[in-house]
């Protein structure tokens, strides 16, 4: 099933990966700014682009992987179209990739904040993402020190990019903008005007292997 995308199609994007048993999801939006050719682009074809944003970078710049430790391992990224319609998702596997950090994380609560934000001041313009696999060597006194801002701030600029994509089988082609999605009607979406990292850590409760909810 091709699952086709036009342009005004609102997309969301999930990063999924494993840390300390713990599933933890990262979720992206975007919107389809522009398609080339008069065939059908499949929602799947995102998949590789996304995961370059998401997790591994894209040529100089450095993705989430470069700042995450080797105790974080990437299971899968996710795309599905949520408007003006919702499909299913299509998934893209990751085998054997874990962050490249070299220490030992911080407990899977506790996560770097790396934040986009919408032009308008309103709460409805901000949208945060939420970096579990935190290295014990980048954290001083609940704060990201001088080598933890400089690690996440490459990803976060990754927040703002937008992906263009090739359908390898119709040779369509598509782009897609991120957004901060708002959720309640009317359901119109903000650009994102800039990025940034929270010098603080925070702590994202999260459910634990045999602990209630």
């Amino acid at each position: 099933m091709p699952l086709p995308l036009e342009v005004g199609d609102q997309i969301e994007a999930r990063l999924v990966g494993l840390l300390s048993a713990q599933t933890i999801i990262n979720t992206s939006h975007y919107i389809v700014v522009a398609k080339t050719g008069a065939v059908e682009f499949s929602q799947r074809s995102l998949l590789p682009g996304l995961k370059e944003v998401l997790w591994t970078g894209i040529g100089v710049n450095p993705g989430l992987r470069t700042a995450t430790s080797f105790d974080y391992k990437a299971i899968a990224v996710t795309v599905q179209r949520v408007e003006p319609t919702r499909y299913v998702q299509s998934i893209l596997p990751i085998v054997d990739e874990s962050g490249t950090v070299l220490e030992q994380s911080l407990p899977s609560g506790v996560s770097a904040v790396l934040r986009r934000q919408g032009l308008v001041g309103t709460r409805e313009n901000y949208g945060r993402i939420y970096a579990a696999g935190v290295p014990r060597t980048y954290v001083a006194s609940s704060s990201l020190n001088a080598f933890g801002q400089a690690a996440y701030s490459g990803p976060a600029t990754l927040l703002s990019v937008d992906i263009t994509a090739i359908d390898p089988d119709t040779g369509a082609g598509i782009t897609i903008r991120p957004i901060v999605k708002t959720k309640t009607a009317p359901l119109v979406p903000f650009n994102i005007q800039q990025t940034s990292v929270d010098p603080v850590v925070r702590y994202q409760r999260r459910r634990e292997v045999g602990v209630g909810i």
